[in-house]
C-alpha cells in the first residue's frame, strides 16, 4: 500500500513556503472559472433538455451546480498542485481535450487549462444504477470526433462515472480516451465499502486501512473503459519549479524554497 499520508498543508507550511500569495491567487481566480459555469448552466442546459429528464436537470441546478462553486481548497493538499503541474506540462501536448470530472476533476482540468489543454467538464448524475454525464460547458459530438481525450477525476470508485463518461466520448468518435486520477487509490469510509462492494464489477485490490478509512485500488473498474489509466500519487514527482510558471499564467511572483 502507498503509505503516503493525504495531508494538507498547515497555514505555517503555506507562509513558510512562501506560497501563500501563490495559493490565495490560485484559489481565489479557480472559484471564478466555476462561477463562470455555474452562471451560464441555464444556457448550456438547453442542449441537454431532449436527452435529459427535466426533473434530473432541475435536480442538478438546484444541487449540484451551486456545490461545484464552493468545492474545497484543494490546493492546500500536500504536493498535489506540484504533481498537478507537473502532469499538465508532461501531458498538455499529448492530448485534444481535457474532460473535469467533478469536484477534483474540475481543478484538475482548471490547471490543464491554464497548461493550454482545452477542457470540456461534466457532472455525473445518478440515474438509478447508472450515470448521465451532463457538460458544464457547451460541447457537440465535433469536439469529440477523432480528438485524444484525457479524463480527469480524483480516483475510481464503482467506475460508473468513468464508464458513463468514457462511452459518451467513444460514441462521438473520441479516440483514445485515457484517464488521469489524482489518486492511484481510494480511501472509503467502513459503512460506505459495505455499502458499494457488492457493485464492483471486477475485483478490486483491499490495500488495508489508513486512519480508520478502508484503503482500495479499484482502478481496475476504470480499466475495460479507457486505454490508459494514470494518477499523479504514483506516476508525477512534484516539480516546484512549475509552480513558479504557474505564477506566471495568475500574474503572482513566486520563486520556490
Amino acid at each position: 500500500m502507498n503509505e503516503n499520508k493525504r495531508e494538507d498543508y498547515t497555514l505555517e507550511e503555506i507562509v513558510n513556503s512562501g506560497k501563500a500569495e501563490l495559493f490565495e491567487t490560485f484559489n481565489r481566480n479557480y472559484v471564478e472559472w466555476l462561477n463562470e459555469k455555474v452562471e451560464k448552466w441555464p444556457e448550456v442546459a438547453e442542449n441537454y433538455a431532449k436527452n435529459v429528464p427535466p426533473s434530473l436537470l432541475i435536480e442538478l441546478a438546484r444541487k449540484d451546480i451551486p456545490e461545484i462553486s464552493e468545492s474545497g481548497n484543494y490546493n492546500r493538499l500536500k504536493g498535489m498542485l506540484d504533481q498537478a503541474c507537473a502532469a499538465a506540462k508532461h501531458l498538455v501536448y499529448r492530448y485534444d481535450v481535457g474532460i473535469g470530472i467533478a469536484k477534483k476533476g474540475l481543478w484538475l482540468a482548471y490547471i490543464f487549462n491554464l497548461f493550454g489543454l482545452k477542457t470540456v467538464n461534466y457532472l455525473m448524475i445518478r440515474t438509478g444504477d447508472g450515470r448521465v454525464a451532463v457538460a458544464l460547458d457547451r460541447a457537440t459530438e465535433k469536439d469529440f470526433a477523432g480528438k485524444r481525450v484525457l479524463l480527469l477525476d480524483n480516483d475510481c470508485v464503482t467506475g460508473k462515472s468513468i464508464k458513463a463518461a468514457a462511452e459518451h466520448l467513444k460514441a462521438a468518435g473520441a479516440k483514445p480516451v485515457d484517464a488521469l486520477f489524482m489518486y492511484s487509490n481510494t480511501e472509503l469510509k467502513p459503512e460506505y465499502y459495505e455499502e458499494v462492494k457488492g457493485k464492483f464489477k471486477h475485483n478490486p485490490k483491499l490495500l488495508g486501512e489508513r486512519d480508520g478509512m478502508i484503503v482500495l485500488d479499484a482502478t481496475c473498474e476504470a480499466a475495460p473503459h479507457v486505454r490508459r489509466i494514470m494518477s499523479l500519487e504514483n506516476d508525477y514527482l512534484p516539480r516546484p519549479e512549475l509552480l513558479q510558471i504557474l505564477g506566471k499564467k495568475l500574474g503572482v511572483d513566486y520563486e520556490p524554497h
